[in-house]
């Protein structure tokens, strides 16, 4: 019996990959762990693959935009963190770190504004107020400082 083919051998084909959303949370893993060994070239390597491949994860975006926290690269950083608000709009530290970057970037009202809504999120949130109070000391409110300090304790 002849095999398939003119020569009677299997034609190999090009085999071609899905995206495996599996395989990009395996990555995700894989850029975690490096992050919290202080690999942070690898990590970062790994989360820019992955928002290159449009994971729309807020993790990937949460995680990279520490490390440009970190960096001082908070330009970036803000685009990371608000990227991760949209896909967990949620989730009340995101608006907290959005905060921090805010502020450090001198846009101290916007920084406000991003810290009131951490707490409108999760009303027992301490370094949100904790936050809140540093803002408010800086815009010149002392009382409301003091207050908003004196509920993070």
């Amino acid at each position: 019996m002849k095999g398939f083919g003119s020569n009677n051998q299997s034609k190999k084909k090009k085999i071609y990959r899905v995206n495996n959303k599996n395989e990009d949370y395996q990555i995700l893993n894989q850029a975690i762990k490096c992050q919290s060994e202080g690999n942070i070239v690898q990590a970062i390597e790994y989360y820019e693959f992955l928002i290159k491949k449009e994971l729309q994860e807020s993790a990937v975006f949460t995680n990279y935009g520490i490390i440009l926290i970190n960096s001082g690269r908070l330009q970036e950083a803000e685009v990371a963190i608000r990227k991760a608000i949209e896909l967990n709009p949620k989730d009340a530290a995101l608006y907290s770190n959005l905060g921090g970057i805010l502020k450090d970037l001198g846009k101290i009202k916007q920084a406000e504004v991003a810290i009131r809504k951490a707490i409108e999120l999760n009303p027992n949130y301490a370094n949100a107020y904790l936050n809140l109070g540093i803002i408010l000391s800086d815009l010149g409110n002392l009382q409301a400082a003091e207050f908003s300090t004196r509920k993070a304790i």
